[in-house]
């Protein structure tokens, strides 16, 4: 087969995947709405169809059955046409579809930058809201801690840590309950320092609150988790036992040993180690004894204030007995 014919064979072949390739591309309804894609279409058409002709014309035995062009030079004509209408239609098709290309491009590199400079502002936002979100929980820990520290200043002895006036009466009202509803008796202790001052007097307050802060240590060993045991004010301390007995004579044997108790180890000696200013530590031992008002109360017979009295009352009577001693609050004397 003469090698023309061959070329003329591939460039019809090519040029009828070309079409064939745009066609299916093209079913695509926004893309043949384009500028100069029939153009395009056309063109490559025209090019298939004088492809063909030059192939016909390279066989003389198919000649006879191409109906355009009886002579060489009609032939000629007809592939001329063909080739510049077709090259013609092309230029004039690719000059319109590929500004459009080109602005495609455009766009798709700008909406790229868009995309990147978005993701930029998401990443660097995301990092600003970790960032707030790290300290909103700083803050948040901050205002934990804050409200800690106020409750415990609301309720607890800066000193000793034991609760104070405000959550004692708290807990005797909950206790003074619970009592109405078991039936059993719950008993309140008013202690009283019998050797303090002396103390303060000769190595002033920072010894105190040593001795302060051991006593409070030893009343709060004598006692179970349920009970309570409270700071009412300088070196008084006040002691509340719950759910006793629901006789009264064995309430107050209860009650009885635990003031026992109580009294004795807070008359052992207090070993403290005194810094004072400008001078040498110091160890000292005191000798410091208690003196124990006891008051029984059970079902809300008696408000607070009158317990209170009562056992303020019983603990006066141990001090004027000689000190060192546990009186029970008796409702005849």
């Amino acid at each position: 087969m003469d090698i023309d014919v061959v070329f003329e064979v591939l460039r019809a072949f090519v040029t009828a995947l070309i079409l064939l390739y745009l066609w299916r591309v093209g079913k695509h309804k926004q893309l043949r709405q384009q500028r100069g894609w029939w153009q395009i279409i056309g063109g490559f058409s025209l090019i298939l169809f004088a492809s063909l002709l030059d192939i016909t014309d390279n066989f003389s035995s198919l000649n006879q059955y191409v109906v355009i062009g009886k002579t060489h030079t009609e032939s000629f004509l007809e592939k001329l046409v063909g080739y510049l209408g077709g090259f013609i239609m092309l230029f004039i098709g690719f000059s319109k579809w590929f500004p459009l290309v080109s602005k495609l491009q455009s766009t798709e590199a700008e909406l790229r930058n868009k995309a990147a400079e978005l993701e930029s502002k998401i990443l660097s936002r995301t990092s600003d809201l970790l960032k707030k979100n790290d300290e909103l929980e700083q803050e948040k820990k901050l205002l934990a801690e804050a409200e800690k520290q106020i409750r415990q200043l609301a309720y607890y002895d800066p000193l000793t840590l034991l609760p104070n006036r405000r959550l004692l009466n708290d807990r005797l009202a909950q206790i003074m309950a619970a009592s109405k509803r078991n039936s059993r008796y719950g008993a309140l202790m008013f202690l009283d320092l019998d050797n303090f001052k002396s103390l303060n007097d000769a190595y002033g307050h920072a010894a105190g609150d040593l001795l302060l802060m051991e006593v409070a240590r030893r009343i709060t060993s004598c006692v179970r988790e349920i009970d309570t045991v409270a700071r009412f004010g300088g070196d008084e301390f006040v002691v509340i036992l719950s759910d006793l007995d629901a006789g009264k004579a064995e309430s107050a044997a209860q009650a009885g040993i635990v003031a026992e108790k109580i009294r004795a180890i807070l008359a052992e000696p207090y070993v403290l180690e005194i810094q004072q200013t400008g001078k040498a530590g110091a160890t000292v031992e005191h000798h410091c004894t208690s003196s124990i008002g006891v008051v029984l109360f059970i079902n809300h017979e008696d408000s607070q204030e009158d317990i209170f009295k009562r056992a303020d009352i019983a603990m006066y009577q141990a001090k004027d007995a000689g000190r060192n001693l546990i009186r029970f609050y008796d409702l005849k004397a």
